[in-house]
C-alpha cells in the first residue's frame, strides 16, 4: 500500500495543514422504510434528506451523507513525516488507499475476489 509521505515537516504542513479535509466523498443512499402511524412518519423525515410516501405504510428514503478524511496531525517514523488521524487504536497515518471512493475500493475488492 502506497504511503503518502514527506521528507520534512514543513513541506507536510504546507500540503496538508491540521485540520485540513485529505478526501471527501458524497454518498447517497436510498431505502425502503415502513412506518405504522403519523409519529414514525414525522421521525423518518427528521433522518432522512428526503422522504417519499408510497402507500399508507410504505416509503422510500434517501439519506445524503459526506464523509471527510481530516488531518489531525503528523507521524514521523524517523525517515518521513506522514499526514494521520486519531482513530481507537490510537494514530494511524494515511494511505493512498484512504484516497480512493468506495467505489474504487469495492472494484479493487471485486478484482482481488476473481484473481484468487
Amino acid at each position: 500500500m502506497e504511503r503518502i509521505k514527506f521528507e520534512t515537516l514543513a513541506e507536510l504542513q504546507e500540503t496538508y495543514p491540521v485540520g485540513s479535509v485529505i478526501h471527501e466523498e458524497k454518498v447517497e443512499r436510498t431505502v425502503t422504510r415502513y412506518f405504522y402511524n403519523e409519529k414514525d412518519f414525522n421521525y423518518l423525515k427528521r433522518y432522512y434528506t428526503s422522504v417519499v410516501p408510497v402507500d399508507d405504510v410504505t416509503c422510500f428514503c434517501r439519506r445524503i451523507e459526506y464523509r471527510r478524511k481530516i488531518v489531525e496531525g503528523y507521524i514521523y517514523d524517523g525517515n518521513f513525516w506522514y499526514p494521520a488521524h486519531n482513530t481507537w487504536d490510537g494514530w494511524v497515518e494515511y494511505t493512498e488507499y484512504d484516497l480512493k471512493s468506495e467505489e474504487e475500493k469495492q472494484k479493487e475488492w471485486e478484482e482481488d475476489e476473481n484473481d484468487e
